[in-house]
């Protein structure tokens, strides 16, 4: 399944609109290979080590 995700003012009107996110559903996903990506993220805790 993919969500579209926007955001919004207040009032409701869209000021952009993000990237899609999947989901995966069904089967159990393999956890394990999901976290295992590289290079890793780029916040600070990461960037140090």
């Amino acid at each position: 399944m993919t969500l579209r995700v926007y955001t919004a003012t207040r009032e409701g009107v869209v000021t952009e609109e993000r990237a899609p996110v999947h989901v995966m559903a069904g089967d159990r996903p393999d956890i394990y290979g999901l976290t295992q990506v590289w290079p890793p993220c780029a916040c600070p805790r990461h960037r140090e080590g």
